[in-house]
């Protein structure tokens, strides 16, 4: 059995002191997240319209999201994060829905104005 070099020495002594500070060598990204990505995933294909990308309206919800949490990574996000990250993603969900209605009301009159006319 040959000795460990000084690189795999010092590898294995910080990888001992981030165990120890509760660092993992993987990413841990909570159940809750898991759902409500999921949640996004699912609106996001049902909703993509011509014109946009699946990651176009993705990260529209995606980047207000991390902004307001302060996120470098939305997969960073902590469990007790979750109930707020999906409030924003309703409020948006909500508001394109009220927007999308809104512009079909106002298409639907001026449609009825154009055939008076």
């Amino acid at each position: 059995m040959s000795e460990p070099t000084l690189d795999e020495l010092v590898e294995m002594k910080v990888n001992k002191i981030l165990r120890k500070k509760g660092y993992s060598d993987k990413r841990r990204i909570c159940a809750g997240w898991l759902k409500l990505s999921a949640e996004i995933s699912e609106y996001c294909t049902e909703n993509v319209e011509p014109g946009f990308a699946f990651s176009y309206v993705q990260n529209s919800i995606y980047y207000p999201i991390k902004y307001v949490l302060g996120l470098r990574r939305i997969d960073d996000i902590a469990e007790q994060d979750i109930k707020l990250a999906r409030a924003i993603f309703y409020f948006i969900k909500n508001k394109r829905n009220g927007y999308k209605s809104e512009s079909k009301r106002k298409m639907e009159f001026w449609a009825k104005e154009k055939v008076r006319d």
